[in-house]
């Protein structure tokens, strides 16, 4: 009798306004990139997010992320964009039922209208912290490098890393770049600074480091192509640089 009362009250039981995710119904997109909440403060707190601070979250999926940062570190403004309507939908109903919808603003757009001024009362300029967690290539970071502000705070995670520019604080497996962006002197400071390897006091080479980091996305399950992918950008990145410095 105990066992069958502890069924039902799990069974009337729901999440505050949310009621449980169908986790197996995403169709071709899958389910949206999630952090757990411990590590969504974890975020926050690399972006020293604060009450004065303004969000934009590219890719905001759920919401999860910009409901944390307006319930938990009182940001003034949170801005998500979610191009894909059954998170859309979601993000919405659970921005609504907490009575946030003044706060948090959500445009069922795909993100890169913004660098092209197509989004009606959205301007990613007035973005004090920039979230970021989904695919990279360099056409991204010259987008960011051309529209965000001085000071704003660029946050990523392991699996999306920008070549074109250095991490000036990291808290694994979150990274925040501060603009305007520090360019990558060699490949090994840019490896040593994404793989937090400044504490093994000895030297490795950079196909060593590169190991490393390909063994991460493999235990992430992650392609191969993205590191390759991370080499070409940053190889690029070094020439152009030294270009430059020839040329100047």
């Amino acid at each position: 009798m105990g066992l069958q009362k502890k069924r039902i009250s799990l069974k009337l039981w729901h999440p505050v306004g949310d009621g449980f995710f169908k986790w197996r119904k995403f169709g071709d997109n899958g389910p949206p990139i999630c952090f757990t909440n411990p590590l969504i403060r974890r975020m926050l707190k690399l972006a020293n997010a604060r009450k004065s601070d303004i969000i934009y979250e590219l890719g905001s999926g759920w919401g999860q992320n910009l409901l944390t940062a307006s319930t938990e570190f009182h940001v003034r403004k949170c801005v998500g964009f979610e191009s894909i309507h059954q998170r859309y939908e979601t993000a919405l109903r659970r921005i609504g039922n907490r009575r946030l919808s003044k706060r948090v603003l959500l445009f069922k757009r795909d993100y890169q209208d913004l660098f092209t001024g197509k989004i009606a009362g959205a301007d990613i300029s007035e973005a004090t912290i920039v979230l970021y967690s989904l695919a990279t290539d360099s056409i991204l970071a010259a987008d960011f490098s051309n529209h965000l502000r001085r000071g704003c705070r660029l946050v990523y995670y392991n699996l999306t890393l920008f070549p074109e520019f250095m991490p000036d604080a990291v808290d694994y497996p979150f990274y925040m770049s501060k603009f305007p962006f520090t360019p990558p002197t060699t490949e090994i400071d840019w490896l040593r600074s994404v793989l937090r390897d400044g504490q093994s006091g000895r030297s490795k080479t950079a196909e060593q480091l590169w190991s490393e980091l390909y063994h991460d996305y493999n235990v992430e399950h992650q392609e191969k192509r993205d590191i390759l992918d991370y080499r070409t950008r940053l190889r690029a990145v070094l020439r152009k640089k030294g270009k430059e410095e020839v040329n100047g």
